[in-house]
Protein backbone atom coordinates (compact mmCIF):
# COMPACT_ATOMS: atom_id res chain seq x y z
CA UNK A 1 0.00 0.00 0.00
CA UNK A 2 1.43 3.42 -0.60
CA UNK A 3 2.12 6.20 1.85
CA UNK A 4 0.00 9.05 1.89
CA UNK A 5 1.18 12.62 1.69
CA UNK A 6 0.21 12.84 5.29
CA UNK A 7 1.78 9.77 6.37
CA UNK A 8 5.42 11.70 5.64
CA UNK A 9 3.75 14.81 6.98
CA UNK A 10 3.65 12.49 10.47
CA UNK A 11 6.51 10.92 9.76
CA UNK A 12 8.60 13.98 9.80
CA UNK A 13 7.12 15.41 12.83
CA UNK A 14 8.16 11.87 14.30
CA UNK A 15 11.39 12.57 13.28
CA UNK A 16 11.77 16.07 14.32
CA UNK A 17 10.82 15.48 17.95
CA UNK A 18 13.07 12.12 18.03
CA UNK A 19 15.91 14.02 16.99
CA UNK A 20 15.49 16.39 19.93
CA UNK A 21 14.58 13.52 22.64
CA UNK A 22 17.98 11.94 21.22
CA UNK A 23 19.90 15.05 20.90
CA UNK A 24 23.29 13.71 22.09
CA UNK A 25 23.64 10.65 21.32
CA UNK A 26 25.52 9.93 18.16
CA UNK A 27 24.33 6.45 17.96
CA UNK A 28 20.41 7.23 17.74
CA UNK A 29 21.00 10.41 15.60
CA UNK A 30 23.20 7.63 12.88
CA UNK A 31 19.55 5.54 12.76
CA UNK A 32 17.57 8.91 12.50
CA UNK A 33 19.40 10.09 9.46
CA UNK A 34 18.71 6.69 8.38
CA UNK A 35 15.11 6.55 8.98
CA UNK A 36 15.46 10.46 7.45
CA UNK A 37 17.09 8.71 3.97
CA UNK A 38 13.96 6.60 3.93
CA UNK A 39 11.76 8.92 4.15
CA UNK A 40 13.26 11.11 1.93
CA UNK A 41 12.71 8.18 -0.59
CA UNK A 42 9.12 7.80 0.06
CA UNK A 43 8.58 11.62 -0.14
CA UNK A 44 9.70 11.19 -3.98
CA UNK A 45 7.61 8.35 -4.73
CA UNK A 46 4.55 10.38 -3.32
CA UNK A 47 6.00 13.30 -5.11
CA UNK A 48 6.00 11.23 -7.92
CA UNK A 49 2.54 10.21 -7.89
CA UNK A 50 1.38 13.73 -7.14
CA UNK A 51 2.73 15.13 -10.33
CA UNK A 52 0.19 17.33 -12.63
CA UNK A 53 -2.81 16.21 -10.27
CA UNK A 54 -3.31 20.13 -9.08
CA UNK A 55 -5.88 22.58 -11.01
CA UNK A 56 -3.88 25.42 -11.24
CA UNK A 57 -4.35 29.21 -13.79
CA UNK A 58 -1.68 30.94 -15.68
CA UNK A 59 -1.26 33.36 -12.39
CA UNK A 60 0.00 30.53 -10.54
CA UNK A 61 2.09 29.11 -13.17
CA UNK A 62 3.74 32.40 -13.87
CA UNK A 63 4.11 32.00 -9.98
CA UNK A 64 5.34 28.57 -10.31
CA UNK A 65 7.85 29.43 -12.82
CA UNK A 66 9.54 32.17 -10.82
CA UNK A 67 10.04 29.73 -7.55
CA UNK A 68 11.54 27.37 -10.06
CA UNK A 69 13.89 30.13 -11.57
CA UNK A 70 15.00 30.87 -8.04
CA UNK A 71 15.05 26.98 -6.97
CA UNK A 72 17.35 26.79 -9.85
CA UNK A 73 19.85 29.79 -8.95
CA UNK A 74 20.01 28.87 -5.59
CA UNK A 75 20.46 25.04 -6.47
CA UNK A 76 23.51 25.91 -8.67
CA UNK A 77 25.11 28.24 -5.93
CA UNK A 78 25.65 25.27 -4.29
CA UNK A 79 29.53 24.21 -4.03
CA UNK A 80 31.09 21.55 -6.05
CA UNK A 81 32.08 20.15 -3.07
CA UNK A 82 28.33 19.23 -1.57
CA UNK A 83 27.55 17.82 -4.49
CA UNK A 84 27.97 14.05 -3.18
CA UNK A 85 26.20 14.74 -0.44
CA UNK A 86 22.43 12.66 0.38
CA UNK A 87 20.62 16.41 0.80
CA UNK A 88 22.37 17.46 -2.50
CA UNK A 89 21.10 13.75 -4.53
CA UNK A 90 17.85 14.92 -2.23
CA UNK A 91 17.56 18.41 -3.53
CA UNK A 92 18.17 17.44 -7.04
CA UNK A 93 15.66 14.83 -6.97
CA UNK A 94 13.19 16.89 -5.87
CA UNK A 95 13.77 20.04 -8.35
CA UNK A 96 13.31 17.35 -11.01
CA UNK A 97 9.56 16.71 -9.47
CA UNK A 98 9.04 20.48 -9.24
CA UNK A 99 10.10 20.91 -12.75
CA UNK A 100 8.02 17.57 -14.34
CA UNK A 101 5.15 18.92 -12.21
CA UNK A 102 5.00 22.14 -13.70
CA UNK A 103 5.26 20.86 -16.83
CA UNK A 104 2.86 18.81 -16.29
CA UNK A 105 0.74 21.27 -15.01
CA UNK A 106 1.28 23.99 -17.91
CA UNK A 107 0.13 21.24 -20.57
CA UNK A 108 -2.66 20.76 -18.62
CA UNK A 109 -3.42 24.47 -18.39
CA UNK A 110 -2.89 24.84 -22.17
CA UNK A 111 -5.40 21.83 -23.26
CA UNK A 112 -8.57 23.12 -20.87
CA UNK A 113 -8.03 26.94 -22.04
CA UNK A 114 -7.82 25.76 -25.48
CA UNK A 115 -11.06 27.34 -27.30
CA UNK A 116 -13.70 24.60 -28.24
CA UNK A 117 -13.81 24.02 -31.76
CA UNK A 118 -16.86 24.51 -33.71
CA UNK A 119 -18.53 21.55 -35.55
CA UNK A 120 -16.08 19.49 -33.39
CA UNK A 121 -17.26 15.78 -33.76
CA UNK A 122 -15.62 13.18 -31.39
CA UNK A 123 -14.77 9.93 -33.34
Amino acid sequence: MPVSKEQIIEMRRTLESDRELCGNSPLAQAYLNGCETLQNSLALDVAERLIGTDDVDSAELKAMAADLHNWQEAFDAIPASEHGTTSYKFADACLRILKRNYVALFRKNEVETLPAPENATAN
